[in-house]
């Protein structure tokens, strides 16, 4: 989605509001408030650049002494992902609108944020994966907490629909807490009798022995890192591995077919470098695994990025996987 936008900013005016002129004509100019621009844009004021970025929201300005003119503004969607501006609902930033179903939207970021421990969009299999993943490490996780995670999870949905009238009411969200509440405190009178590994989610078609690759960082070596994949369906499962950001990987195989109940080692290996990364870059740092179910007799050669497609009919399970470089143990 591309919207195109002339926002002029007087940065020392007392005033907490500016003129917001749309290009396009179809919809009318709005007024928003000089704190929702700088939340938006993470204060730009001082930036010396053209543009920032906050999650997948790119904005491109320049500067005239005490003013700023907010050229454009791009935003990017990704699938299963719910996207957001901040902590204001969507027809305050569009019309001004101000109700108590505003209120709800903004404690649906809330809940996100606390479930997610990040802000931004929220990819909700990912969400509930990790939460998986971390509480069968554990030795004492909370009995069915990853329910309470979900129900959470369902709460924020509603909350941040684009439409108010369809947001709970917040006698509706209490009700829904209380229970989850009541279901905690009949498990806790059941005991440790219950206690055992999550299952996957049905959506789930690869279980993986690590959501983050650590690469213990040394100058002019090649670091590896192992990746056990178990396919856990009783369907043929095909992968295919996306690397973003700036550094050099080797993935062995980096697509593959894994029969049913059976599982797929993978090595990554992050190329040597000649000098230390810097932590910006490091951050940024992730893979994409997408995986679909197939007919049996498909091979590794036989994989395209057209299976991975929503066109294709088919359920994508599409896992990121967080890259660590450690670099703290290095000596200058």
């Amino acid at each position: 989605m591309e919207v195109h936008a002339v926002i002029r900013v007087d940065i020392k005016s007392e005033s907490n509001v500016l003129e917001h002129t749309l290009l396009d004509e179809s919809v009318e100019p709005t007024n928003l408030p000089l704190g929702l621009l700088q939340h938006i844009t993470e204060d730009f004021a001082d930036a010396d650049d053209k543009s920032r970025t906050r999650g997948n929201t790119k904005v491109y300005f320049c500067r005239d002494k005490r003013k700023i003119t907010l050229l454009r503004v791009y935003q990017q969607r990704k699938p299963r992902q719910i996207s957001y501006r901040g902590y204001c609902a969507p027809e305050f930033i569009k019309h001004g609108q101000v109700s108590i179903k505003s209120d709800i939207f903004s404690l649906g970021v809330i809940i996100t944020e606390l479930v997610t421990g990040c802000k931004g969009n929220l990819d909700i299999q990912n969400v509930l994966r990790r939460w998986r993943y971390r509480w069968n490490k554990s030795v004492n996780y909370p009995l069915f907490g990853y329910q309470q995670v979900t129900k959470c999870i369902e709460i924020a949905l509603k909350c941040l629909l684009d439409s108010p009238k369809k947001r709970p009411k917040i006698s509706d969200i209490v009700s829904m807490l209380n229970a989850l509440e009541n279901t905690n405190e009949h498990i806790n009178n059941v005991g440790d009798s219950l206690v055992g590994p999550i299952s996957p989610y049905p959506w789930e078609l690869l279980e993986f022995d690590r959501l983050e690759l650590n690469f213990p960082f040394e100058i002019n070596k090649l670091i590896p890192c192992s990746l056990q994949l178990t396919n856990i369906t009783n369907d043929y499962v095909a992968f295919d591995v996306e690397m973003t950001g700036s550094l050099q990987y080797c993935i062995e195989p980096e697509k593959c077919v894994v029969p049913p109940r059976s599982k797929c080692n993978i090595m990554v290996t992050l190329q040597a470098q000649k000098r230390v990364p810097h932590a910006m870059v490091c951050k940024d740092e992730f893979f994409i695994m997408r995986c679909v179910s197939v007919n049996e007799g498909l091979g590794a050669e036989d994989i395209n990025i057209d299976m991975f497609n929503e066109e294709s009919g088919k359920e994508v399970d599409e896992v990121t996987l967080k890259v660590v470089v450690i670099t703290e143990l290095l000596v200058n």
